[in-house]
C-alpha cells in the first residue's frame, strides 16, 4: 500500500544507484523521482516459498490444510500487485527480463486449476489492485470468461518463451500444455507437446522440470481418456504407469521421503521435488484409467489370438490386464471383487464370456470415476466402446 501511494515520488527498484548513507535522502532523478535500491519481488517470492513449505508440512487431510489453502488468494493478489508495480517502475527496454520471475510465479499458481477456478482467482485479485491500474500484458476488464483464462495462460507463457533462459522456456511451454490437457483440449495439447520437442532433452533437465513433464504426460493421457480415445491413452500412459516410483516421478511423495532419497548437500531442493497435496493427480485414477484401456485393447486381442486370427503383438506391460488374468487363473481362492483392480479384472472376465452388461456393471461401480468431470457422459461412451469390443 505504501509503495502504491507514493509511486509518484519514490520508486523501490533493483536498478537504483546504491546509497552509501542510510540517513541521506536519495537524490531525485530527471523526472523528480527518488529511487531506493531494493527488490520488492524478493519479499513476495520468499513469502510464497514459506507458504508452500507450510502446506507441505501440514497434514493434507486435516482442516488446517484447508484454512491455510485459503491464504493462496492473498499471495496471488500480492504477486499481481507487485507485477503491476514493477511494470510502472521499471524502464521499458528491459522490462520483460526483470518480470520473468514474477510471471513464472503467477502462472505457477494457476496452471493446474480448471478455468472456473482461475476465473474466481483472477476476479478477486483484480479487485485488490488500485483502481485504474493496467497491465502491459493482460488486464481484466469486466467479468472473467473461459476465453480470458486461456488468453492469460497463453500471454504469460509467450512472454516467458521470449526469454534467453532455456529452462524457463521449457517450463512455460509445459505449463501451457498442462492447462490445455486439463481443460479438455486434448488435440491442442498433444500438438503443442510434439512441436515443442521438450521430450528429446528432458532426461538431462533438472528434477523439478522432469516432474512437471511427467505430470503433463499423465494429464494428457487422462484428457485422451475423457474423449474415449482408448488407444491414444494406453500409448501415453503405458510408460508412466508401469514405473515403480510413480509417486516420486510425479512429485507426490512426502517431505520426509524426499529428504531421505535426496543426496546430501541438496537439502534446499527437496521442497522443489514435492508438490502440495491440492496439486496431486490421484494415483488410483491413473491406475484404473490405464487398466480400463488395457481391458478394452487386450481382451479382444487375446480372443482373436486364441481363435487363430493373425494379430500384431501388443507391448506387454507390468500392469496389463493380461498379467492380472494369468495371475487370477493360478490363484486358488477367488472371492468377490473388492479393490479397484479386482473390479477391472472381473469386468475382463465378463468380457471374455461376451457378457457386456456385466462388464459395464463392474466398471460403473468403481468410485474413482467421480474424480473426472462429467463422468456419467464418459461412462456412457465407455459402455458403447465395451459393446463394440
Amino acid at each position: 500500500n505504501t509503495l502504491e501511494e507514493n509511486i509518484n515520488t519514490y520508486h523501490v527498484t533493483e536498478l537504483a544507484p546504491p546509497n552509501e548513507f542510510v540517513e541521506e535522502e536519495p537524490q531525485p532523478n530527471e523526472k523528480g523521482i527518488k529511487e531506493i535500491l531494493g527488490s520488492v519481488f524478493s519479499f513476495v517470492e520468499r513469502l510464497d516459498d514459506e507458504f508452500n513449505k507450510s502446506l507441505l508440512n501440514t497434514d493434507p487431510h486435516s482442516s488446517d490444510y484447508l484454512d491455510r489453502l485459503r491464504d493462496e488468494q492473498s499471495i496471488y493478489n500480492l504477486i499481481l500487485r507487485s507485477q503491476l508495480y514493477l511494470e510502472s517502475v521499471l524502464p521499458e527496454d528491459n522490462l520483460e527480463r526483470h518480470l520473468a520471475r514474477v510471471l513464472t510465479r503467477r502462472i505457477d499458481h494457476v496452471y493446474y486449476k480448471t478455468s472456473k477456478l482461475i476465473e474466481m482467482m483472477e476476479n478477486n485479485a483484480w479487485k485488490s489492485v488500485p483502481s485504474g491500474s493496467k497491465s502491459k500484458y493482460i488486464t481484466l476488464e469486466g467479468e472473467t470468461t473461459g476465453a480470458y483464462t486461456a488468453k492469460l495462460i497463453d500471454t504469460l507463457s509467450e512472454a516467458l518463451c521470449r526469454q534467453k533462459d532455456a529452462v524457463l522456456r521449457k517450463r512455460a511451454t509445459l505449463y501451457q500444455i498442462y492447462y490445455y490437457a486439463l481443460n479438455n483440449e486434448f488435440q491442442k495439447a498433444k500438438e503443442m507437446l510434439l512441436s515443442s520437442h521438450v521430450q528429446s532433452s528432458i532426461n538431462n533437465s533438472d528434477p523439478s522440470l522432469q516432474i512437471l513433464f511427467n505430470r503433463v504426460v499423465v494429464q494428457l493421457g487422462l484428457a485422451a481418456f475423457k474423449l474415449c480415445l482408448i488407444e491414444d491413452c494406453h500409448q501415453i500412459l503405458n510408460e508412466v504407469s508401469t514405473s515403480t516410483h510413480l509417486r516420486d516421478i510425479l512429485g507426490q511423495q512426502s517431505l520426509q521421503r524426499a529428504a531421505s532419497n535426496s543426496t546430501p548437500g541438496t537439502a534446499s531442493s527437496t521442497e522443489q521435488l514435492c508438490l502440495p497435496f491440492h496439486q496431486h493427480i490421484n494415483l488410483d485414477l491413473i491406475d484404473v484409467v490405464f487398466m480400463t484401456c488395457s481391458l478394452l485393447i487386450e481382451v479382444p486381442h487375446m480372443a482373436a489370438f486364441f481363435s487363430g486370427i493373425k494379430v500384431k503383438r501388443i507391448p506387454y506391460s507390468q500392469k496389463s490386464i493380461r498379467r492380472a488374468l494369468e495371475h487370477y487363473e493360478k490363484s486358488s481362492f477367488q472371492g468377490p471383487p473388492e479393490t479397484l483392480r479386482d473390479h477391472v479384472l472381473y469386468a475382463a472376465k465378463s468380457m471374455q464370456r461376451g457378457d457386456w452388461s456385466k462388464c459395464v456393471g463392474y466398471l460403473r461401480v468403481i468410485p474413482t470415476w467421480s474424480l473426472l468431470p462429467q463422468s456419467e457422459k464418459m461412462l456412457d461412451k465407455l459402455a458403447e466402446r465395451v459393446q463394440i469390443e
